[in-house]
């Protein structure tokens, strides 16, 4: 199968669709504890985006926000059902991490589920590793926050 990549910003239409699937995804998944999240998760400021497409249907997406000078957040990570397992989400993640690289941030910092293995997994295989919980995330024992130095990001594909 053939893949396309494109980068964009917050405002790509196809990112604004792709994030409200995410938030629904989310919501079945942890009903009204999701919606506390969305509020972590707004899209009204500057994101670096990576939009993965098939044909002309966009199937995923990945991005970040600065968070200071050295530091970025991986946010927004998400790839349809039937196109997982393809490597897309780990082709989405080195090329943000490159541009944030070449940008000269240092970290990638980002939060997930302690509910959620398989995140959990995906991002531990790209060599993040288990911080201390950052703000907003602080005092919620549901969420695990993982970073890594950007140093050590591999080639890409």
């Amino acid at each position: 199968m053939s893949f396309k990549f494109l980068y964009t910003d917050e405002k790509s239409e196809d990112f604004i669709n792709l994030t409200e699937k995410i938030n629904k995804y989310y919501l079945s998944l942890f009903g009204d504890q999701a919606i506390e999240y969305q509020n972590y998760n707004q899209i009204n400021e500057k994101h670096y985006v990576c939009l993965v497409y098939k044909n002309s249907l966009a199937i995923g997406c990945g991005s970040f926000k600065i968070i200071d000078s050295e530091t970025v957040e991986m946010k927004r990570f998400f790839i349809e059902e039937k196109y997982r397992s393809q490597k897309l989400g780990s082709k989405v993640m080195k090329k943000l991490e490159k541009i944030a690289k070449d940008k000269g941030y240092k970290k990638s910092i980002l939060s997930t589920g302690t509910d959620m293995p398989k995140s959990i997994n995906f991002y531990k295989k790209l060599n993040y590793k288990v911080i201390k919980n950052y703000y907003p995330y602080i005092n919620y024992e549901e969420d695990l926050c993982l970073g890594k130095d950007l140093w050590i990001c591999s080639t890409l594909e």
